[in-house]
């Protein structure tokens, strides 16, 4: 069976703010960490934060304290993902803040009035405020409208065509890692996994490092125990945005995984006409660029720049406005939204301690 998009995202921007505390830790004398996590990982931690210098709301991702050394592989890793989003100045794509990745966090002591300084790697990025898209999916009861799908689709393309324009592969595409800003326009965030796919010479890397989310992962992905198997970083890339545009329309991850072991992806394979059926779409546009977004073969899968030729793309007649009243008319908990969008700085600023001793 198909399963229903998850119940929680792995990115959830904040949907509650209660209260601020009355102390908080700061990083560079400069950005200040709201005690709110977004988001936790084995590695990292994602707050919401202010930026001191700009009193504005922004997303800080932080190596976990026992990995915060300047010089083991995990802060390599965050000051590499970092790296590469300094490079990335798109607008379907989340930008950085501050190319400063390296710093000292603040904080008082529980025991005493001493502050404590502790050296942090960090990423400040902008803040997207409306959330990622498996949030309004999953209130939904076979996904989004056709026109909203392609509409959102096509700003997903353009982001990911300018990535592998620079010969980045993303390598973990997903709803959750696609959010919507103020304005309800695309932005792509999580660049972990983000490395070249072509080398000096403009040749295809041979990857064999198996990373990413098993729903939304290629079939060559999973073949990688054997020493002969790898993958393109960019083809791998294609097949997750089929899987994702396949989402936008049903409201459904079709594969667990993608590999035999699957129910709905052996479909695929030996029966693409009933797996077709089973997706109920009707315009043979979107069917046809399915099928070549997400065909087994990694050579016969389309890339970006094609994609975006497709009519279906260059005919879209959809305002931004008519977007945005879909999305707040949608039934995704407005009040939490509201929340989410009300951050009160005033009392932000009244509340911090300032640590620039």
């Amino acid at each position: 069976m198909s399963h229903n998009i998850p119940e929680e995202s792995n990115f959830s921007v904040i949907n509650q703010i209660n209260s601020i505390p009355n102390i908080n830790p700061i990083i560079n004398d400069r950005f200040i960490l709201l005690n709110k996590l977004c988001l936790t990982n084995r590695f990292s931690d994602i707050y919401l934060s202010k930026d001191n210098l700009t009193n504005e709301i922004i997303i800080l991702k932080t190596l976990k304290d026992e990995y915060n050394t300047f010089i083991n592989n995990k802060s390599s890793k965050i000051i590499n993902e970092g790296k590469i989003i300094s490079q990335l100045k798109h607008k379907n794509i989340v930008s950085l803040i501050d190319n400063q990745f390296k710093g000292i966090k603040k904080f008082p002591s529980k025991k005493s009035k001493k502050i404590i300084k502790k050296e942090i790697i960090f990423i400040p990025m902008e803040y997207i405020s409306n959330g990622d898209l498996i949030s309004y999916l999953k209130k939904t009861q076979n996904g989004f409208p056709e026109d909203i799908s392609i509409y959102l689709f096509k700003q997903i393309i353009e982001g990911i065509n300018y990535l592998h324009n620079l010969n980045y592969c993303h390598r973990d595409i997903k709803l959750d890692n696609i959010l919507l800003d103020k304005n309800y326009n695309i932005k792509i965030i999580d660049f972990e996994y983000c490395e070249k796919y072509k080398n000096e010479n403009n040749e295809r890397i041979k990857m064999n490092l198996k990373v990413g989310t098993n729903s939304y992962m290629a079939p060559e992905m999973h073949f990688l125990n054997n020493e002969n198997f790898f993958y393109y970083g960019d083809k791998v890339d294609i097949f997750s945005l089929g899987i994702v545009l396949i989402c936008l329309l049903t409201g459904k991850l079709f594969f667990e995984i993608s590999s035999f072991s699957d129910y709905y992806f052996r479909m695929f394979i030996n029966e693409p006409y009933k797996f077709f059926n089973e997706l109920n779409l009707n315009n043979e546009d979107l069917i046809y660029l399915i099928k070549h977004l997400i065909d087994v073969n990694p050579n016969n899968r389309i890339c970006t720049k094609d994609i975006l030729e497709f009519n279906i793309f260059k005919n879209i007649n959809l305002s931004n406005d008519e977007v945005k009243k879909y999305f707040e008319n949608l039934s995704f908990e407005k009040n939490e939204l509201k929340e989410q969008n009300n951050i009160d700085l005033d009392y932000i600023n009244n509340s911090s301690l300032n640590l620039r001793c």
